[in-house]
């Protein structure tokens, strides 16, 4: 019941994409044979890469090797394109052309932060005690995990999601989902991508990029394809799957650390909306949207109020006496109507054909709900006096 009344806020708020256009892709700081710059010296570098369907430009935006000190690189006038990359010589000489920063990284142990123009945090990776010429880099392009591999140098990290993976979070839980003492606390999900078990003991989790070590696991496994749900709810006496610490849905952090502090997966977010969740899609590989929550279920693809604008499902007429037409771009796998308690009330598997008779119901408000090969789109209607 909580999920279909979840369900239902959808129409009054669209699904809304996090600020991930640009990330960190991949980060080489002991560089001495991999890849040269113009003057053919073999410096630190870093990739960013653009997830979006269009070009992006980063002037304004910063790089630094210090969270208090965000604004230690400004970007020029430069574009990354369309799902394309973008190499920075972290060299600690920005006299030579190109790319070039005023600061190094130490290859023992250093942080890479990427700010927007207001100097927010949209992306952090941590590393230590690299090794000559191998990187840290995300597995999947732009949403992988960060693993120690051997470089990609301005081309693609490969598609190979493996290990465990930020899901799913809820920073503003005040009646979606209930803990083991019938509480409604924040909740972060992880989500193993590997086809084997993986033990956490001794691994990290925290709010904050500058307090990476506030949560150590305990001997944890989760299983291959599995799902793990923690509390962040400040409560570490209930229990071990209780965090230390709370999120704030107006704007936090989430960091997966290894046991060297070293980065797995971290995000971003603000203006987290209540009971709805923040999720990865596609399940453990794709970028972030906000939608009804899915605990320890695969994350589903729910579309948006725009795509409704866009046309790709109307209903007329609204309200409506005795029936109601549907237009849609989709083909139609289930329909469903649901009242505002979030029961359903009439449903079938297909659409066979664009009118479907709501004579039967009371007068009031209705959501019809259509799940399609894209996803499920819902749109509210109302039913009028004959």
């Amino acid at each position: 019941m909580k999920k279909l009344s979840l369900l239902l806020l959808l129409v009054s708020s669209v699904i809304l994409a996090q600020d991930r256009t640009l990330v960190i892709n991949e980060c080489m700081p002991n560089n001495t044979l991999t890849a040269a710059d113009q003057d053919g010296e073999y410096n630190d570098w870093l990739e960013l890469y653009n997830i979006s369907n269009a070009s992006v430009n980063l002037q304004g935006y910063f790089l630094s090797d210090r969270r208090s000190e965000p604004t230690k690189f400004q970007f020029p006038n430069v574009s990354i394109a369309a799902q394309d990359y973008l190499i920075i010589w972290v060299d600690k000489d920005s006299m030579q052309d190109g790319l070039h920063t005023n600061f190094k990284l130490s290859a023992s142990s250093e942080q890479v932060y990427l700010f927007n123009s207001d100097t927010n945090l949209i992306d952090y990776v941590h590393f230590f005690n690299m090794q000559a010429d191998e990187s840290i880099a995300r597995t999947k392009d732009g949403n992988g995990p960060f693993e120690i591999t051997s470089p990609s140098y301005n081309s693609s990290n490969g598609n190979n999601p493996s290990g465990i993976v930020i899901n799913e979070w809820m920073a503003f839980n005040d009646s979606a989902e209930m803990d083991e003492y019938d509480e409604y606390n924040d909740w972060i999900e992880l989500y193993n991508n590997s086809n084997q078990a993986i033990n956490l003991n001794g691994y990290y989790l925290s709010n904050k990029v500058t307090e990476r070590t506030k949560y150590q696991f305990p001997n944890i496994t989760i299983g291959a394809h599995d799902y793990l749900i923690l509390w962040a709810d400040q409560d570490s006496f209930q229990g071990d799957l209780h965090l230390p610490f709370k999120l704030d849905s107006e704007r936090d952090d989430i960091i997966l650390s290894r046991p060297d502090t070293s980065t797995i997966d971290y995000f971003s977010f603000s203006d987290a909306l209540s009971n709805l969740s923040i999720s990865r899609y596609p399940n453990g590989i794709g970028n972030i949207l906000t939608s009804a929550p899915t605990q320890s279920n695969s994350n589903v693809n729910y579309v948006g109020l725009q795509d409704l604008q866009n046309g790709l499902f109307t209903l007329s007429p609204n309200p409506a006496k005795d029936h109601i037409n549907i237009k849609h771009s989709e083909g139609v796998i289930k329909w469903t109507i649901i009242d505002i308690n979030g029961h359903h009330l009439l449903s079938k598997n297909t659409l066979s054909q664009n009118s479907i008779d709501i004579s039967l119901l009371s007068i009031g408000t209705y959501f019809l709900q259509l799940e399609t090969p894209k996803g499920i789109i819902i749109k509210k209607f109302s039913k009028k006096q004959d």
